[in-house]
């Protein structure tokens, strides 16, 4: 018996050190599993940090070359005032356009920026919701004109007054109106309805577009993820439009 008892004392040491090992090794584990994917979420947004600065300086660029080579004949044109009227009224229209775009595209990096800085808010005013959607379609079909596509606005009924933020709610109908016209082919028609579900007003955005394929219905509000990401994909985007739309939505839903 002697011998017995310390042989039990040892072997329990011997387990109480076998268990701390063990604790010891799953706990490193679950410091590698978790640093790794903290690197592995960093290596994934630096890759779509370097994806969106490529996109959006092949955005920039695009619309830039158009500015400049008009600027360019309308400088040749400029000594004889009949041939410069008359180029300037000819590419006036695409001069215009492009110019929309930039600014379109350098607001929605500001506002991109001021969300993730925290210093966005809301400037809330009581204003007729039906008239506002109203403007912003009309100003809409005024803007996305060049390919013939008609935006049909019915309102369920005649006003409804509702405190929103006038000029987000603009950068979010018109962000959406972009993406489907985008996605339009020419003559063709978008329609807009303004309904209301119990205490919620419902803003619906129809087209008749190519669609989106059903895996990626679900990241289409992800920022910068677009349904194609080549550059030489047909359409313009930066991949930010539809992110900051939903960021403005949330923004009118908290209480």
């Amino acid at each position: 018996m002697g011998f017995f008892f310390p042989y039990i004392l040892h072997r329990r040491k011997r387990q109480k050190n076998r268990t701390i090992i063990i604790l010891r090794e799953i706990a490193e584990r679950l410091r590698l599993q978790m640093e790794w994917e903290r690197l592995s979420k960093e290596l994934e947004y630096e890759k779509l940090k370097s994806e969106f600065i490529s996109k959006v300086s092949h955005e920039l660029r695009t619309p830039l070359n158009v500015i400049y080579g008009i600027v360019q004949l309308l400088e040749i044109f400029r000594k004889n005032d009949a041939t410069f009227i008359e180029n300037y009224d000819k590419f006036y229209p695409v001069l215009k356009q492009n110019m929309y775009r930039l600014l379109r595209l350098t607001n929605n990096i500001i506002d991109l920026t001021s969300i993730d800085a925290g210093c966005m808010g809301l400037n809330l005013e009581n204003v007729n919701i039906v008239s506002l959607i109203e403007d912003i379609c009309t100003s809409a079909n005024n803007y996305f004109n060049d390919k013939n596509i008609k935006i049909i606005y019915n309102p369920h009924f005649e006003e409804k007054y509702i405190a929103c933020d006038v000029e987000k709610i603009e950068k979010i109908i018109l962000n959406i109106l972009s993406n489907a016209i985008k996605f339009s082919k020419k003559d063709k028609k978008i329609f807009v309805e303004v309904s209301e579900e119990e205490d919620n007003i419902l803003i619906i955005i129809k087209d008749n577009g190519i669609g989106i394929p059903d895996e990626l219905q679900k990241v289409i509000f992800d920022r910068f993820k677009q349904a194609d990401f080549s550059f030489t994909r047909k359409n313009e985007g930066s991949g930010i439009g539809l992110s900051i739309a939903q960021e403005f939505v949330k923004m009118h839903g908290e209480k």
